[in-house]
């Protein structure tokens, strides 16, 4: 896959292998490489927006015998010097924002996932089906940052290494009471975070090397959370079901060593929680051709404070220095839902309405201390609030060639927020809210041996002006006023040349809009051709 806006380029390359019912080996692989984003407009060339990454990934099912299936996956990932332009020197200010100050700020990321997995069907006993995985994760990233220190140049290296080990069991029941599927899962993890700072002085002065207490967050820290968990399904007749469910959660929490924000000293921390929540749902066939369903339902939800809730030490926003904050509690969710859904011969559509209550929710506090030109802010158990919001969804098809696809989403909320350094709260649109969506189009598909497919499809974002106290001091990614709305049209296409070869191509951002997504920090590429060949064999 080739494109012109950002002049990069995708390869990838998958092999299968196996017997059938027997075993199958899977192979993939991926190289990937960007170069820096053309924009539309009088921003042009985007410097250091550019980076590589490559992947791949390893899946192999062997049955073990008529009920029973093993599966071992491997996947990985990397990126490297991914820069967070805007707050660099190189950020391009639009429509009012602002540049930062760094001479770099880039990043090198990896992950990895490793699991095996033994799981059972048709076992026929109690327990109808059974499933047992573990699992380890990796999630690595390395900072390198340089900025002006007066006269001073200060380069820092940055770390946060993150393992985690996962085990989880599932169970299937057919019972008089209803379908349950139930179980527990359990994941530890543990984090090693440093920062090693080099100030280079002029002479006569000597360069200086600090070791910080910490990274991004809290070194030598660990994280655990148990669940217990079971669901009931229950089919009423043929048209009514009914799901209820309930989650035992217990999460742990371990610093094992932090700055204190107060004395400046090296502190540890531990907490722990505990909560249950519980779900009801509904769903109802309307009709005896189950082409129309009404759902509705009413869910709890709960997030207890993570590392970097508890122990982030890092830039946040445009500038802001975000750190420790120990004692924080649980957030806490209630989400309710209701819709409908449709499935014709010629119409297939959806309509969802949500309310969720937020409370306990964690935001930022700003306060009248600095450190350089950063404003240090705190975190506090003080959002209450709200957000909701609808979706309708919708396909046509006027014949066997023809349709036409659309979707409107719409999402609002209010928290309580601290919109100064005063301990005032005030409610205040939720910080990022994406604004009204409208996506649509019309797309034509042959029916021949040599498949042929096209489609003009169209974008649309409102002016996402809704904002915080948050939003307005992130002035390098949000203009003053909203991030502007804009409408993008892209014509795309494809053809199977052969039952082995195929070719796709697209038209992207035919209106060359300069543009970017509310809270991103660069502008997105202005009108470009991609063109992509698959080959099977």
């Amino acid at each position: 896959r080739g494109s012109t806006a950002e002049n990069s380029t995708a390869e990838h390359m998958e092999f299968n292998v196996g017997e059938g019912g027997k075993w199958g080996l899977h192979m993939g692989g991926s190289l990937k490489q960007f170069d820096d984003v053309y924009s539309a407009g009088g921003i042009g060339k985007q410097l250091y927006t550019g980076y590589d990454e490559w992947a791949y990934d390893i899946r192999l099912d062997v049955a073990l015998d008529a009920n029973w299936t093993l599966t071992a996956v491997h996947q990985q990932l990397r990126q490297n010097d991914v820069w967070r332009t805007h707050a660099t020197i190189y950020g391009r200010s639009w429509e009012g924002t602002t540049a930062g100050t760094d001479f770099r700020r880039s990043y090198d990321q990896e992950r990895s996932l490793s699991y095996l997995r033994i799981e059972g069907q048709e076992l026929n006993s109690f327990i109808d089906s059974a499933s047992f995985t573990v699992s380890l994760q990796t999630a690595n990233e390395y900072e390198h940052r340089v900025r002006p220190n007066g006269v001073n140049i200060d380069t820092s290296y940055g770390s946060v290494e993150l393992s985690t080990l996962g085990f989880d069991l599932q169970f299937e029941s057919q019972t008089p009471i209803g379908t349950l599927t139930y179980g527990m899962d359990y994941y530890h993890e543990w984090v090693n975070s440093g920062s090693v700072r080099v100030r280079d002085r002029p002479a006569p002065l000597s360069t200086q090397v600090t070791h910080a207490i910490q990274g991004a967050v809290g070194d030598d820290s660990t994280y655990d959370l148990l669940g217990l968990y079971i669901q009931d399904e229950i089919d009423i007749g043929d048209r009514l079901h009914l799901f209820f469910g309930g989650r035992y959660t217990h999460a742990m929490a371990d610093v094992g060593r932090f700055q204190n924000p107060v004395t400046g000293l090296a502190n540890s921390y531990s907490d722990a929680w505990n909560d249950f929540s519980a779900s009801a749902r509904i769903l109802v066939d309307l009709d005896d051709k189950d082409q129309f369903k009404f759902f509705a339902g009413v869910s709890e939800g709960f997030r207890a404070p993570n590392l970097s809730d508890l122990s982030r030490l890092d830039i946040a926003l445009s500038g802001e220095l975000e750190v420790p904050a120990t004692g924080l509690e649980p957030e806490q969710f209630v989400n309710f839902e209701v819709g409908l859904k449709t499935e014709t011969k010629r119409f297939t559509g959806s309509a969802a309405y949500f309310y969720t209550l937020l409370d306990n929710m964690i935001v930022r506090r700003p306060t009248s201390t600095f450190v350089g030109v950063n404003r240090v802010v705190v975190k506090e158990n003080a959002g209450d609030g709200f957000v909701n919001g609808f979706e309708l969804a919708g396909t046509y098809r006027f014949d066997e060639h023809w349709s036409a696809f659309g979707q409107l989403t719409y999402t609002q909320g209010e928290v309580d927020q601290y919109p100064n350094a005063t301990p005032l709260l005030r409610a205040e649109p939720l910080s990022k809210t994406v604004p009204l969506i409208l996506y649509g189009g019309v797309r034509w598909q042959s029916t021949t041996t040599c498949r042929a497919w096209g489609e003009l499809a169209c974008l649309s974002y409102a002016r996402a002006d809704k904002l915080s106290s948050a939003d307005r001091r992130d002035t390098q990614r949000i203009p003053p006023g909203g991030t502007p709305g804009f409408t993008l049209l892209t014509l795309r296409g494809g053809v199977d040349i052969t039952k082995n070869i195929s070719v796709t191509a697209s038209l992207d951002n035919l209106l060359d809009e300069d543009f970017r997504y509310h809270g991103s920090g660069t502008n997105e590429p202005g009108i470009g051709a991609t063109m992509g060949l698959t080959v099977r064999f």
